[in-house]
């Protein structure tokens, strides 16, 4: 997630999602703080930006079947949403 203040998001999670600091990125100063909650490597990552915005987002399948499916039921999402 971008945010204008990485450390207060950071903050937020720990004090009232219970996630845990995994690493750090910095040049200067705090730019990215990798966060988790489960087993894997991190589940959140907050980054210093101008402006809040999600930056992006994976998704764990359990193999192809699923993989599959959930990007069929995508596009027949995307071709039911009208076009600007």
């Amino acid at each position: 997630m971008n945010s204008p203040d990485p450390a207060r998001l950071r903050a937020f999670y720990e004090r009232h999602l219970g996630f845990r600091l995994s690493d750090t990125l910095s040049r200067t100063g705090d730019l990215m703080y990798f966060l988790w909650c489960s087993p894997l490597h991190h589940s959140f990552a907050s980054l210093a930006a101008p402006h809040v915005s999600l930056h992006h987002a994976s998704f764990e399948m359990r193999g192809v079947e699923e993989y599959v499916r959930g990007t069929g039921r995508a596009l027949r999402a995307a071709s039911r949403t009208p076009r600007r």
